[in-house]
């Protein structure tokens, strides 16, 4: 049987029915592996409360308007003349077409038009035409004919007539199923038995966000499950119900010059031009079970603080993607997000009990045109243990890129290549390695 056949045989058939057989079963703590928080931390979706969705000014938003769902507005994207698998800008094709303007050519110019590269770049003129006068002119390009697609538009926030209150955030619900194999070099996460392998992991679930006591501010919830099914390392087969809870203080927000953003009554800004601080207080809660959810193996809780800086511009430029190509959404090219954490995790477990802290840093690419994102992350990550004889220290160091690709509305791949250096004054749970994870998911949000 086939690598992937295998562990797709190994994987439960749908995590979410699985989660809720578990209300069944009774607990059986067992001994966990020393490292397994960072095992459990690699494979959970991340949840992250994103920026405030900002309005454009006047006042307050109305009530009526506030919980409408993402609206569908259809546009037509320009014919695209390809050269080298890129859509060329109209300064590229008529800095290509000039020079040929002046040699023998068995076709002449629409009597209406001014030039053929008018003719070119004019979305009236027929597809056979343009065609006839990239041959006529031997122009080394393919062209693509415009086509029309629907565009999924924000949550329709925007202030009402009143000029005294803030805007007032939407309500949403999204529904995530990630799928992905994962190759570790060391999936023991311990130096003195590495082994390499491969996996799978399977899960779904949902996050819901909505206003907090400030208008400013938002409270998230999320829950799912995740299960992970190893080729070789089966004793580490594991399946996660996680559930978290946010809720993020809104600070502050900045132009990309530096200079306060007032968001007393909303702004014309998109999110994607302006940088947000943060302070968010959360809970997580992680439980551990033997694959299929048969027994819990552990539980852990862990109540977190965390301060950030999201979207900071890097340099100059402004991108649109390819999904969404309109000026209105515009977001910095190159940008970066920083946050610093403390936390504390208690357990069933005690010795897993610990105080961690973290400070993260993120570069970010988005690639004009497209809808691909590149990101450079590194983390610091320690850990101090409450009640390991003798004491336990760790400190995770982890760097590694990302490229992200979102197709659609709905649906989202990455790849990611980390590398992981654990120090620890435990011989046993130092560790390096590797780790290259990718990941399918699916989103949507009921209408």
């Amino acid at each position: 049987m086939s690598i992937l056949g295998r562990l797709i045989s190994r994987a439960i058939v749908f995590p979410l029915v699985a989660g809720a057989a578990t209300l069944q079963i009774g607990k059986a703590c067992a001994q966990a592996d020393l490292n397994i928080q960072s095992r459990i931390d690699a494979v959970t979706q991340p949840f992250q409360v994103q920026p405030v969705p900002i309005t454009s000014s006047g006042g307050a938003a109305r009530p009526e308007s506030v919980r409408q769902p993402a609206r569908r507005e259809i546009v037509t994207e320009p014919t695209c003349f390809e050269k080298d698998r890129r859509c060329l800008t109209p300064a590229e094709l008529e800095k290509l077409v000039k020079p040929r303007l002046n040699t023998p050519k068995l076709l002449t110019v629409t009597p209406s038009a001014t030039s053929f590269i008018a003719e070119l770049q004019s979305e009236e003129v027929p597809l056979a035409r343009k065609q006839a006068i990239i041959k006529a002119l031997g122009l080394p390009i393919n062209i693509k004919p415009p086509k029309r697609k629907a565009l999924l538009i924000p949550p329709n926030i925007k202030p009402g007539k009143s000029e005294d209150q803030a805007p007032t955030q939407p309500t949403t619900v999204k529904f995530i199923f990630p799928v992905g194999p994962t190759y570790e070099s060391n999936a023991t996460k311990s130096d003195l038995l590495a082994h390499a392998d491969t996996s799978i992991a399977l899960g779904g679930g949902f996050q819901l966000t909505t206003q907090g006591f400030r208008n400013l501010d938002v409270i998230g919830v999320s829950a799912g499950t995740t299960s992970t099914r190893y080729v070789n390392l089966t004793s580490k087969n594991l399946d996660i119900l996680s559930s978290a809870v946010q809720y993020q203080l809104f600070l502050g927000a900045y132009h990309g010059d530096g200079r306060p953003l007032d968001l007393t009554h909303g702004s014309n800004l998109p999110t994607g031009q302006v940088s947000f601080n943060t302070l968010t207080f959360g809970l997580q809660n992680s439980t551990a079970f033997a694959p299929t959810f048969r027994a819990e193996t552990l539980n852990l809780l862990t109540p977190t603080v965390v301060y950030a800086w999201q979207n900071l511009p890097v340099g100059g430029g402004l991108c649109t993607t390819k999904l969404n190509p309109k000026a209105d959404a515009a977001a910095f090219c190159y940008y970066a997000d920083v946050n610093v954490t403390l936390g504390h995790t208690s357990s069933d477990n005690s010795l897993q009990e610990n105080t961690n802290f973290g400070v993260a840093a993120t570069l970010g690419d988005r690639i004009s045109g497209t809808d691909l994102v590149a990101t450079l992350g590194t983390w610091a990550s320690g850990k101090v243990y409450d009640n390991v004889p003798g004491g336990r220290r760790d400190l995770l160091l982890q760097i590694g890129p990302k490229l992200q690709f979102s197709p659609a509305n709905a649906v989202s791949t990455s790849i990611g290549v980390v590398y992981n250096r654990n120090y620890s004054n435990v011989a046993a749970a130092a560790w390096h390695g590797w780790i290259v994870q990718s990941a399918v998911t699916y989103a949507f949000a009921p209408q």
